[in-house]
């Protein structure tokens, strides 16, 4: 943790007269800062509405069917044979989470603290406010940890760029020529990868149904890190007319992109690895919950989000962690592959008339993500091949 410069911190004494002893010198003014989060891009990116009423929504598949030879007259008799067909699957997104977030803000005692009605509205303003920067940082880390952990049980959805024989750069030259080769062969391994998604495939949906894929309805969320080390000359070009890919793509932060814990365990001293999949204060093997202390001597209750690391000896469960991989170079997934839904959103407020309080909460509901089996789930991993 950042060490703070205490002497800077207003501690409420105001500074003596330089002249007058007995006089002090007054507060020039009072600047509020508000509480800028990034937006959840890639959450809003695969929103879709759910509405109020029911809770479900049911995406529906099919196979094709197949051909056969024509053979003349003697089809007649077969006239009135069926030919149903029966591959269909369902698969069902459902409503089924809720969270809440709350903030308790009064307009007379606290006021008392402000030079003007103009800095306490302000004040009151950033509070309120506040709860809402909470859903959005809430569904940032939910929707980009889901994206960055979840992989397809499909073998040809995982995709291996092949490194073994790229020797560990130490030199400036050979820096450049490990980016430059490592470049060349993630663009190949893409422009590949389109041409088969745009073929009649069974590799890249879950259910194996034959499909092809267009690449205006694909999304490519880069680990940025990954793709930072490639040169700006080498980086592979999906977008330009050569490769006639019109792919849209969105850097992610590398913390994000991992493989998911499915035991529990303790955090080892020195962790850069383990971070968690859910918003929770995490405790301790003694039961205690982790606390820090602010720059104003007061401590607080540690809460994890999720994408951020786990604080030295906290004990998580089996599925509350996932393990970062900055090996990972993509995930390529459908805009529509991933569906979050948005349900409720209500903000309300209640007045104590006894302590003279408000109490402002904003509930949302949303659904456990799932990738649908319809559409494709692709990750680009560096590594070696057949290991």
């Amino acid at each position: 943790m950042a060490k703070v410069n205490t002497q800077t911190m207003f501690n409420g004494q105001l500074n003596t007269n330089e002249l007058y002893n007995a006089i002090f010198n007054m507060v020039i003014s009072q600047r509020l800062f508000d509480t800028p989060v990034a937006e959840p891009s890639l959450a809003n990116r695969l929103k879709v509405d759910g509405t109020l009423y029911g809770d479900t929504k049911l995406y529906y598949s099919m196979d094709i069917g197949e051909s056969y030879e024509w053979g003349n007259d003697a089809e007649a008799p077969k006239l009135l044979e069926l030919n149903r067909n029966d591959t269909q699957q369902t698969q069902k997104i459902v409503l089924d989470r809720f969270r809440q977030a709350n903030i308790t803000v009064d307009n007379y005692l606290s006021k008392r603290a402000w030079g003007s009605e103009g800095v306490f509205s302000q004040f009151n303003g950033i509070l309120t406010a506040s709860i809402g920067q909470v859903k959005k940082v809430f569904e940032n880390g939910y929707v980009n940890t889901f994206v960055g952990n979840n992989r397809s049980t499909q073998a040809p959805c995982n995709i291996v760029v092949d490194r073994s024989d790229l020797k560990t750069a130490t030199t400036n030259a050979e820096i450049e020529a490990l980016a430059r080769l490592s470049g060349q062969r993630i663009s190949k391994a893409i422009a590949d990868l389109f041409v088969k998604l745009r073929d009649n495939e069974r590799d890249f949906n879950e259910y194996q149904f034959l499909r092809a894929y267009s690449p205006d309805e694909l999304l490519v969320v880069w680990n940025a890190e990954a793709k930072n080390k490639i040169t700006h000359l080498d980086l592979p070009m999906i977008y330009n007319n050569g490769t006639n890919q019109p792919v849209a793509g969105m850097d992610m932060p590398s913390k994000y992109f991992g493989e998911p814990n499915a035991t529990g365990g303790t955090v080892a001293s020195g962790n850069t690895k383990i971070r968690s999949l859910v918003d929770k204060r995490f405790k301790d093997s003694a039961n205690n919950y982790f606390t820090v202390t602010m720059p104003s001597g007061k401590t607080r209750i540690v809460y994890t989000r999720a994408g951020e690391l786990l604080p030295v000896g906290a004990v998580y469960l089996a599925g509350e962690t996932y393990t970062q991989d900055s090996e990972i170079i993509a995930k390529i997934i459908s805009v529509e592959g991933n569906p979050f839904l948005s349900s409720m959103e209500v903000g309300t407020a209640f007045f104590n008339a006894r302590s003279l309080t408000e109490n402002h909460y904003l509930t949302w509901g949303y659904n456990t993500l799932q990738n649908l089996k319809e559409k494709p789930l692709i990750t680009l991993n560096l590594g070696t091949v057949g290991a």
